[in-house]
């Protein structure tokens, strides 16, 4: 039987626990689910209490028509590891997981945590005069109500393009496990179009810079090295503004560092826990 969670709001989160030992939280990215993890949570389940959830609006949890924002996305985890008594857990956030921890951060500080992961994320989704680490480096207003525009327009082919995009900026489709891919699209096509679209407006609209001075815990830091998302230079931003951090760059991956290099992405996760 799948297991739920009851929200501040009435709606149900369905979430999976797995192992035994110190509690690690994953939280995973913008259209994604619990499958985003399968490559992780075989392997640091053997070692930890590992809990994976799908966010409000995502996979088997409700979709709800309001409350679609990093706020919400912030309580729910808060509401999350008050109800599965979780003691000082690892956060570890994907792309938009990692954002969901920064408005955690930033309502609720870090004490909650032993240790932190951030997976490839900028602190500020949206570029502006005085920041150009944002999404692919250019995005703007402009830019932004395209891509609202096109997921109104065709769903499905914009997903299958934005999960691509997640790959090595090397990599072709021909390169790529056509199984995997499949298993990504299926998971986007799966969550609501007002999750996909109230999430993306709230990306874009919150600036979490001013945050990463105040994090007190460890912190894991891990960026691709081919990432078509993000530039070079937000890795080393967030090593600058995160003083008990630890930098890893994945020569190897895009955005997916999850599936393109899960051995090496499982391997520094289960040192930084066991550090924490």
């Amino acid at each position: 039987m799948p297991n739920f969670l009851e929200m501040d709001d009435g709606i149900k989160i369905r979430y999976e626990e797995k192992g035994s030992g110190k509690p690690v939280i994953l939280i995973h990215g913008w259209t994604g689910g619990i499958g985003n993890w399968m490559k992780q949570v075989p392997e640091l389940s053997k070692y930890y209490k590992v809990i994976t959830y799908a966010h409000r609006g995502h996979g088997e949890s409700d979709k709800p028509e309001k409350h679609m924002n990093l706020n919400w996305l912030a309580r729910d985890l808060n509401t999350i590891i008050k109800k599965l008594k979780l003691e000082k857990p690892v956060a570890v956030g994907h792309s938009m997981g990692a954002a969901t921890l920064f408005e955690y951060l930033k309502v609720y500080g870090d004490s909650g945590f032993s240790g932190i992961c951030f997976i490839d994320m900028t602190p500020k989704f949206m570029c502006s005069d005085d920041w150009n680490l944002g999404i692919g480096g250019a995005m703007n207003c402009e830019l932004s109500l395209l891509l609202l525009e096109q997921l109104f327009t065709d769903a499905q082919d914009n997903v299958e393009a934005s999960v691509i995009m997640g790959y090595h900026r090397d990599k072709k489709l021909e390169d790529l496990d056509k199984k995997e891919v499949e298993i990504l699209v299926q998971m986007s096509l799966n969550t609501s179009l007002l999750a996909t679209t109230g999430l993306f407006v709230s990306l874009c609209k919150n600036d979490y810079r001013d945050v990463l001075p105040k994090i007190k815990v460890p912190v894991l830091l891990a960026y691709g090295g081919g990432s078509q998302l993000f530039p070079s230079g937000v890795s080393e931003y967030m090593k600058k503004n995160i003083k008990n951090s630890k930098l890893v760059i994945f020569e190897k991956s895009g955005h997916n560092i999850l599936y393109e290099e899960p051995e090496k992405l499982n391997k520094q996760l289960k040192e930084f826990i066991q550090s924490v």
